[in-house]
């Protein structure tokens, strides 16, 4: 007589499938790849919430041999993601240096919540031998339902947008790099320019897993986004001067019959990084149209925040979307700090007036919205207070007279005190 088999419970069925779910979810290899002296490894996100908007993308060379290695480079995606830039871009890195390289993904209206995996390929010739780097990321993305893919809808054909003039002025690349800070609190950075200068460049501190970097300044000129491909305003040319410590680019734009140049300068300290914007050979003023940097913003950032700190020592860990305005309750100082997942910290801020701050976790924006010419201040550092130290050595504003008085002394007198 046989006896009858007992039939799994429901608690291990239930183990069972939480050990698979944390198997799956833990079981990628690291997005890193070694072809000969070359390592390549990719900087993305684990998780994207939001279609058809461009999520950053790193693409890292750390070339450990003893001769520069020059290549091409590439990011590729699968079903309905757009890849920016989609061509394949020229590398060149020295015997052993590091260069990154900023890509976008976009993810269209064709995208399903899945996983998708990214590949880099990084090919190359060396010694006579030729090699290939393939890294590879796996993303998961968690869409809201409503903007999830009717599969049963009839699918019509994609086409691509064709690229405006301004889309492919230089070539990108490494602009300018260093350190930042002395000793224990040196970081290093660079500034790599895209394909339409600094508008889509990219700024990047620290290094490796550490790194945090962001993609492209919004800038606002006569109502008109210039980050904007399919605006009306058009880039013509890109003018670049530099020294080891300073770079300097003079964007041309042309809108309408007007004419005006945005210039774009970053420069290095010994403890922080300078960013200077300003106007120029704009159009006169006439009446209700005055000519300006109407804002001047910083693109999405390669994480997400962890921690902001702003105004009257507010710390806010996992932020929810929120924009204080610049006034003395709410948004009283122009800078503010910030912590990253999985490491970095920032001090941040501008030699101006904001208008506000801007943080929207699930686009990854973490930005002051700032006009008129003006310089921003990045001080990337081990410790948001220790930065903090840095911006009052850097601001060289005086103090109203009443500070020294005051000093030591607050009282929350909002209302009838």
């Amino acid at each position: 007589m046989h006896k009858k088999r007992p039939s799994p419970s429901v608690g291990l069925i239930c183990c069972l499938v939480l050990l698979l779910i944390a198997h799956t979810a833990s079981a990628f290899h690291p997005p890193e790849d070694t072809a000969g002296p070359l390592r390549v490894w990719i900087d993305g996100p684990e998780t994207v919430t939001l279609p058809q908007t461009p999520i950053p993308m790193t693409l890292w060379l750390e070339n450990t041999g003893d001769e520069a290695i020059s290549g091409t480079l590439r990011l590729e995606g699968i079903d309905d993601w757009h890849m920016h830039p989609s061509e394949p871009l020229p590398f060149s890195v020295d015997a052993g240096s590091t260069i990154l390289a900023p890509f976008s993904a976009t993810a269209g209206a064709g995208t399903f919540n899945a996983l998708y995996p990214f590949h880099g390929y990084a090919g190359f010739e060396y010694n006579g031998a030729t090699y290939k780097a393939h890294p590879i990321l796996i993303l998961r993305t968690e869409f809201p339902e409503d903007a999830m893919p009717n599969p049963e809808a009839r699918q019509e054909p994609v086409f691509e947008q064709p690229v405006s003039p301004q889309a492919r002025i230089t070539r990108p690349g490494e602009i300018l790099e260093g350190v930042v800070g002395e000793g224990s609190r040196a970081i290093p950075f660079s500034v790599a320019q895209g394909e339409r200068g600094l508008v889509d460049g990219t700024l990047a501190f620290g290094q490796g897993r550490e790194q945090f970097s962001f993609t492209g300044f919004e800038i606002t000129v006569l109502g008109i986004d210039l980050h904007d491909l399919e605006g009306p305003a058009r880039l013509t040319q890109v003018d670049t001067q530099s020294t080891p410590d300073r770079v300097t680019l003079r964007h041309a734009y042309t809108l309408g019959d007007d004419t005006f140049d945005v210039v774009l300068t970053c420069e290095r300290t010994d403890t922080a990084l300078l960013f200077h914007a300003a106007l120029e050979n704009a159009p006169e003023p006439e009446p209700w149209r005055v000519p300006r940097l109407e804002n001047v913003s910083l693109g999405p950032w390669n994480k997400p925040v962890f921690r902001v700190y702003a105004g009257h020592g507010n710390v806010i860990e996992r932020p929810r979307v929120f924009t204080p305005g610049y006034e003395g309750h709410r948004l009283a100082t122009s800078y503010v700090g910030a912590d990253f997942e999985g490491g970095g910290s920032l001090v941040y801020g501008t030699l101006a007036i904001p208008d506000l701050l801007r943080v929207r976790p699930a686009r990854y924006e973490f930005t002051l919205n700032v006009p008129h010419d003006q310089t921003l201040v990045f001080i990337p550092t081990h410790d948001v207070w220790e930065g903090v130290k840095v911006w009052r050595d850097l601001d060289g504003r005086p103090a109203a007279g009443g500070v020294e008085k005051l000093a030591g002394r607050f009282v929350f007198d909002l209302w009838f005190g």
